[in-house]
């Protein structure tokens, strides 16, 4: 094991001081193809209409997923005004250059009726 005589020589040597793999993680956590520690997500509050069918809520979280971003809260409950109608409310990091493509490609959903971002931050 060169210098390390055990792990947990290993884990306690440094740990205020990442190096190697995990240098560009300024806590040290992930490798560099899943850490997101640099980069500057912003919370976003999306509210969706959509039609109360199955697969719905997989094909709307699919999106946020795909942009390797995870979903924080969500809400969904049937529309009282409207039968056959869900609201859904989800909040995200998201990445700035994400914003207006994760709220089009959810009103290109069939069975999205409406997607507003509805956070406070342009």
């Amino acid at each position: 094991m060169g210098e390390y005589q055990n792990l947990a020589d290993l884990s306690m040597k440094n740990l205020d001081q990442p190096a190697g793999l995990f240098a560009h993680c300024k806590k040290g956590c992930y490798p560099e193809a899943t850490c997101s520690v640099g980069s500057r997500l912003v919370r976003r509050t999306i509210y969706l209409r959509v039609e109360d069918k199955p697969g719905v809520l997989m094909r709307v979280a699919g999106i946020i997923t795909a942009k390797g971003e995870n979903i924080e809260a969500l809400q969904l409950e049937q529309d009282p005004d409207c039968a056959g109608i869900a609201r859904i409310v989800l909040v995200a990091q998201i990445e700035p250059r994400f914003r207006q493509r994760v709220v089009g490609e959810m009103n290109r959903l069939v069975q999205v009726l409406e997607a507003i971002d509805i956070s406070d931050e342009p």
